[in-house]
C-alpha cells in the first residue's frame, strides 16, 4: 500500500481567486467524501484588502462557508500581515511571494509540528518536515465519530 497509516491532509489555499478558492474548496469536500474518518485541515490565505481579482470578497465568503462544513480545522494567514511581518520582522523593504511564502511556512510548521521545546532550523527545512495531526484536530475528529491516529505516520 501506498500509505499504512493516513494522519489527515493537509490543504493549502487561496481564498480569492477563482483556482484557489474553487477548486481549493472542492479539493477539501472531495477529500471529506472520499475519506470520512482523517481529519481534514485547510490553511487559507485571506487576500490583500485591495486585490485584483474584483469578486474576491464573493470568493472568500463562499469558500469560508463551505469550509466551515467539510473541514475539521481553518488556519487563516493574510496577505497583508505576512507583507508587514517581512517589512518589520525581517527588514525586507520589498517582499516577494517567495519571502511571505517562507513566513507562512514558518507559521504554519509552528502549528503544525509537535513541540520539542527547540527552534526550528529555517523556514524552508520546517516545511519539508512530516507533521501528525494536532490533539485538537484528534479531538474534534473524535467528537465527529471518526478515529484519528495517534502515530506519526510512516514512511516508506
Amino acid at each position: 500500500a501506498a500509505c499504512d497509516v493516513l494522519g489527515g491532509f493537509l490543504v493549502l489555499q487561496s481564498m480569492a481567486g477563482g483556482t484557489g478558492a474553487g477548486l481549493g474548496a472542492y479539493v477539501a469536500g472531495a477529500l471529506r467524501d472520499e475519506f470520512p474518518a482523517p481529519p481534514v485541515l485547510n490553511c487559507c490565505v485571506w487576500p490583500y484588502d485591495s486585490g485584483e481579482v474584483i469578486v474576491q470578497s464573493y470568493n472568500t465568503l463562499f469558500t469560508a462557508a463551505h469550509l466551515a462544513e467539510v473541514s475539521d480545522g481553518v488556519i487563516t494567514l493574510e496577505n497583508e500581515v505576512l507583507h508587514r511581518l517581512c517589512n518589520r520582522a525581517h527588514n525586507i523593504a520589498r517582499p516577494s511571494f517567495h519571502d511571505m511564502n517562507a513566513v507562512a511556512a514558518r507559521a504554519i510548521a509552528a502549528v503544525m509540528l509537535p513541540a520539542n521545546h527547540r527552534p526550528l532550523a529555517s523556514p524552508s527545512a520546517a516545511a519539508a518536515q512530516a507533521s501528525t495531526p494536532t490533539s485538537a484536530l484528534a479531538a474534534k475528529a473524535a467528537a465527529r465519530g471518526r478515529s484519528s491516529p495517534a502515530a506519526t505516520p510512516q514512511q516508506q
